[in-house]
């Protein structure tokens, strides 16, 4: 027997979380502003998760504070509350791993 064949994946994001062209060109856009110097508006669902941990810390902060605002709310798994959260966790625990080593 087969298992059925696994979604495409960018390694740490699941595959319904990567963004489409035109979303990953919006968030690619917001960094270039951070980068410059500009505020940008903190992440909201509308707002993309980076397809990089290549993002700054502004990014990283805006994130984690949505990740909290969520798991405040009890965000259910069967839920796309839920489902976003588990994108930012699974982001945010990447980021962490890549900027901030434990050894």
């Amino acid at each position: 027997m087969t298992s059925p064949p696994r979604p495409a994946s960018t390694g740490f994001l699941p595959a319904h979380a990567v963004p489409d062209l035109a979303t990953f060109n919006a968030a690619d856009a917001a960094i270039g502003r951070l980068f410059q110097g500009e505020q940008v508006e903190p992440a909201t669902p509308e707002q993309p998760i980076p397809a990089t941990t290549d993002a700054d810390e502004a990014v990283y902060q805006a994130l984690l504070a949505e990740a909290e605002a969520l798991v405040d709310t009890h965000a259910g798994k069967a839920t796309a509350e839920g489902d976003r959260l588990d994108a930012l966790v699974t982001w945010l625990v990447a980021y962490e791993d890549r900027h901030y080593p434990l050894g």
